[in-house]
């Protein structure tokens, strides 16, 4: 399984003109299937009068394989000469090693014509600009889990749950606290021998899933 990889955080947008066609690049961190059409469809509606709204998408699917490490990579020129746009933009998507993202394209033409050479740089470019103005972030494989300790016991562990490899995701004071914290896939191990050093190895955390998480 993957333990990490690079997407981006938001959406961005960037324009630049070339030939008196205007070139809008939108870049998008995506999760699902579901919201890539939502983004295309939003997309493609707010420039309906575009005269082409190429794109790429590079996705994860956990397929539950013993290795699951697999993408889905989708592009479309939407009428541009073959291989000038969709590919393009894939192109720049995995130069940059990013996952779990989408860039469109939409050409508003100018009344001047590309030549292929031309075409495919004007939207190799415009999707490495949609990049450039990215926030780019690092999603790390964590187990996710509940524990449900004392107030004496939690003082204990302060410095432990808030290192450099956990992320306290949610905190219910009551009776006692209840935590649900992200560990590090890599550090789960190390997280639990401290914990038994802390406080005794009778308050067992519930494991509760595995996500990717943003550790930037």
């Amino acid at each position: 399984m993957i333990l990490e990889y690079k997407t981006v955080f938001g959406s961005s947008e960037a324009k630049f003109i070339e030939k008196k066609s205007k070139f809008i690049s939108n870049c998008s961190g995506i999760e699902s299937e579901l919201e890539i059409s939502d983004f295309l469809k939003k997309i493609k509606n707010f420039h309906k009068f575009a005269k082409r709204n190429a794109y790429a998408y590079k996705i994860f699917q956990d397929l539950n394989l013993e290795n699951n490490e697999y993408f889905i990579n989708k592009c479309s020129d939407d009428g541009e000469p073959n291989r000038t746009a969709g590919i393009q933009i894939l192109n720049s998507i995995n130069i940059s090693e990013l996952k779990n993202v989408i860039i469109t394209v939409s050409r508003y033409f100018g009344g001047i014509l590309f030549g292929v050479g031309g075409l495919s740089r004007a939207y190799r470019y415009s999707s490495e600009l949609a990049i450039s103005k990215s926030k780019i972030i690092t999603k790390k494989l964590c187990t996710i889990l509940n524990l449900n300790i004392d107030y004496i016991k939690f003082d204990k562990i302060q410095n432990i749950i808030n290192s450099s490899f956990c992320i306290v995701l949610n905190k219910n004071y009551t009776q006692n606290v209840n935590l649900e914290i992200a560990v590090i896939k890599n550090y789960y191990k190390k997280f639990l021998n401290l914990i038994s050093e802390k406080i005794g190895s009778e308050v067992k955390p519930k494991f509760l899933k595995e996500a990717y998480m943003n550790f930037n």
